[in-house]
């Protein structure tokens, strides 16, 4: 059984939920991860796939499945996003709009490597300040 499998072990309601979308999003940016950074051919079926399902989990959506007190076990969420529900929206509307350009096909290579790094950054930095690691 793998960690994500583990950690996910016991979740129920929203935590779940949102446990899951986050899986989710996960799956798409490692699906995109070899033509974004030019080692696959660009194939824009798999970025529009990869990129719905990025944005189905992020934005208004993310926002939404963190109610306040959603701390139940086995939840990774910091109350840091309750005490600044501004800074962790900003960060989830903003991988929405990133998400939203992955299947631009006028995106050259480096502009695709680009955008690949700056969707990683918005959830490593989402991680860092709003999650918590047991």
């Amino acid at each position: 059984m793998g960690t994500a499998t583990l950690a996910h072990e016991g979740a129920m309601g929203i935590v779940k939920e949102r446990m899951d979308g986050m899986k989710a999003i996960g799956a798409a940016v490692k699906s995109i991860a070899p033509m974004m950074t030019g080692k696959a051919d660009f194939d824009v079926s798999l970025a529009e796939e990869a990129a719905a399902k990025i944005i189905e989990h992020s934005g208004q959506n993310m926002i939404d499945r963190f109610p306040e007190g959603s701390l139940d076990q086995p939840s990774e969420a910091s109350p840091l996003i309750w005490e600044d529900p501004e800074g962790f929206a900003t960060i989830a509307l903003e991988l929405e709009t990133l998400a939203g350009t992955i299947s631009d096909e006028t995106l050259d290579a480096d502009a695709r490597a680009s955008l690949f790094q700056k969707i990683g950054a918005t959830c490593k930095s989402c991680h860092q300040g709003y999650r918590v690691r047991r």
